[in-house]
């Protein structure tokens, strides 16, 4: 008996892929161009996957927004991580330079 097909998106494996066997991925192709013909597509029991429909959309995709507190931060880190690696080694190399 074949397996039965199947297609994961999130994946801990094959991370940022999707993946599945040779017949999960052809229902899903299928279920693709059906979705972009009538607008959706109900995936039901025909496979194991992690989703359970697909639709087609004109939708601008909505943009992540990263709020100040996390911009301040990551300032904040590079600011630090700046002075601990480039100025303090800096500073050092001039003191001992000039004891010489």
């Amino acid at each position: 008996m074949p397996n039965k097909p199947w297609v994961n998106i999130y994946n801990h494996i094959y991370e940022d892929c999707i993946v599945g066997n040779t017949a999960g991925l052809e229902l899903l192709k299928k279920a693709i161009d059906k979705a972009l013909a009538e607008g959706d597509c109900q995936m039901e029991d025909e496979m194991e996957s992690d989703f359970i429909s697909i639709y087609s959309t004109e939708d601008v995709l909505p943009e992540e927004k990263q709020s100040k507190t996390s911009k301040f931060i990551g300032i904040f880190i590079m600011s630090l991580l700046f002075i601990w690696l480039v100025a303090l080694p800096t500073l050092g190399i001039y003191k001992l330079w000039a004891t010489l």
